[in-house]
């Protein structure tokens, strides 16, 4: 926007209404990244779903151990998993 201000190819006024739209705009961007993601859904994002229902599953039905699947999910509270394959079920369901 600044180079066709520059090349007068954009009207001051038109300028400033897209300047003020575009801070706005970064600015409610800003604040929506302060309050903060789902970490779940992160989560299953970075491991990927399937990955993530598989090695809930297996260790729910006891043919992987809980650390072990800790480790590959990257978490370290067994909360953290529990509430995981909580929301993976519920999905599934």
């Amino acid at each position: 926007m600044r180079r066709l201000l520059d090349a007068d190819l954009l009207p001051p006024a038109s300028f400033q209404r897209l300047y003020q739209t575009e801070l706005a705009h970064l600015q409610k961007q800003e604040r929506s990244a302060t309050e903060g993601g789902d970490f779940y859904r992160t989560l299953t994002l970075r491991t990927g779903r399937r990955f993530a229902e598989a090695v809930v599953t297996s260790t729910l039905e006891g043919y992987t151990l809980l650390r072990d699947a800790l480790r590959m999910l990257g978490i370290r509270k067994v909360g953290t998993f529990n509430k995981l394959a909580e929301r993976l079920l519920h999905h599934l369901s």
